[in-house]
């Protein structure tokens, strides 16, 4: 029986481990990049999955085109379209924009699991530095957690953080704060007669200056009080004020220190959820929907990823995780919140195919907050299968890799749109 040629379309060809199971569906492989394509020959290059081999060969067109390629051009697939069938390659854009997909599900069944969110601008900053005492940035554009802040307003001040939260009590911390402390004594008793000493404590006092304390340095280096100054300084440690990117009590300037930090860059404020923790680590649940064989929008499975113990970012991961392990821990990660991740996840695939067009897979990252509801925290065209292989559950890996498999070979037997 002559096998069907699926194609698959990544930025960089090299065998496939995991893909290897398509012999079970009687199909053969062909992974291969947009160049390999000759579009005048109507053949592609590319390395053929045949008889448990892996060749570079040059084939015919394939019957249908799984789409890897991490873009949100779409000018290859629609060339491939028009040669192979409207409605035969899937995954026709992988590169979500951040804004694209919350006005996708802000109108949908999963809208009561989006945060807040709102495009960028001065005044939107403005008006929800008042609402909330935490928010997200976050480029409209991007991955792994590259750019994202935490927005932190007290009573006081308005502070910006970059991946990590403003916690910093550690004994390496401590002992550091008694070394500054000797530092201060020392420094104190020589700076009379050391021009050396005396630069050494300037040096201290510029980030006391730089968070808008008044502190003329050839005045204050005679009248300071020592005392006082240890107070100023150790305050400023244990406040975490030197770790934050931005900090001011003024609210206008920190409105100002964001604009000039995220530039002309395309940005999102999100209502910041404070996420449920194992180990006194926040932890996501990544859930992976795929179309099956039958043309359905299904969960196939997932796993969570732990996050490091200063993080506010499930990026930083340190772990991770099978779900059935998260389950015997110690955390809100119930059965119940679990169907709920899944039932959210197949109404977030319908409504992002329906705003982007044809889609086969995507994976969802929810974070559950102290009452034990789930969050959506990101939607991924992007799906990273591989990181499936880190909590070595053989039957969830071959699912994910798959199942796309499967659908493409379900999209072969229908008719060519046109």
């Amino acid at each position: 029986m002559k096998k069907t040629l699926i194609g698959i379309m990544v930025h960089n060809p090299k065998p496939i481990t995991a893909l290897e199971g398509a012999k079970d569906l009687n199909v053969d492989l062909l992974v291969f990049r947009p160049r390999g394509i000759k579009w005048s020959k109507k053949q592609i290059r590319g390395l053929l999955f045949r008889n448990g081999r892996w060749k570079w060969k040059t084939c015919s067109f394939p019957k249908a085109v799984y789409n890897r390629c991490y873009s949100a051009n779409r000018t290859t697939v629609n060339k491939l379209e028009r040669l192979i069938g409207i409605g035969r390659v899937f995954n026709c854009k992988t590169r979500f924009d951040k804004w694209e997909i919350h006005n996708a599900l802000e109108d949908s069944a999963a809208c009561h699991n989006v945060p807040e969110t709102h495009l960028y601008s001065s005044s939107n900053l403005s008006s929800l530095m008042e609402k909330y005492d935490k928010l997200i940035l976050k480029p409209s554009i991007g991955q792994l957690g590259r750019g994202v802040y935490l927005v932190v307003r007290t009573n006081n001040d308005y502070r910006l953080y970059s991946n990590v939260y403003p916690q910093r009590n550690t004994t390496n911390e401590q002992n550091s704060i008694k070394e500054v402390n000797g530092l201060i004594e020392r420094l104190f008793d020589l700076s009379n007669s050391s021009t050396r000493a005396k630069t050494l404590l300037s040096s201290l006092l510029a980030p006391l200056k730089e968070e808008g304390l008044s502190l003329n340095t050839e005045t204050e280096m005679e009248t300071l009080n020592k005392q006082d100054f240890k107070k100023e300084f150790l305050e400023l440690i244990n406040n975490d004020r030197l770790h934050s990117k931005i900090y001011t009590t003024n609210k206008h300037d920190f409105v100002r220190g964001v604009n000039k930090l995220i530039a002309n860059k395309r940005y999102l404020i999100q209502q910041f959820i404070p996420l449920d923790r194992i180990d006194q680590k926040i932890y996501d649940v990544r859930v992976y929907v795929q179309k099956n064989h039958h043309g359905q929008w299904t969960t196939s499975g997932g796993f969570s990823r732990v996050g490091t113990v200063d993080s506010y970012l499930t990026n930083l991961s340190t772990e991770l995780r099978s779900i059935d392990d998260m389950q015997k821990g110690k955390n809100l990660l119930s059965t119940t919140n679990l169907k709920d991740m899944e039932d959210v996840s197949i109404q977030t695939a319908k409504a992002i195919e329906r705003k982007l067009g044809h889609l086969g897979e995507m994976s969802v990252d929810f974070g559950i907050d102290h009452l034990g509801k789930p969050w959506i925290i990101e939607v991924n065209g992007r799906t990273q299968k591989k990181f499936v292989k880190h909590i070595k559950d053989e039957q969830l890996t071959r699912t994910v890799y798959l199942k796309p498999l499967q659908y493409a070979l379900f999209l072969t037997k229908l008719p060519p749109k046109k």
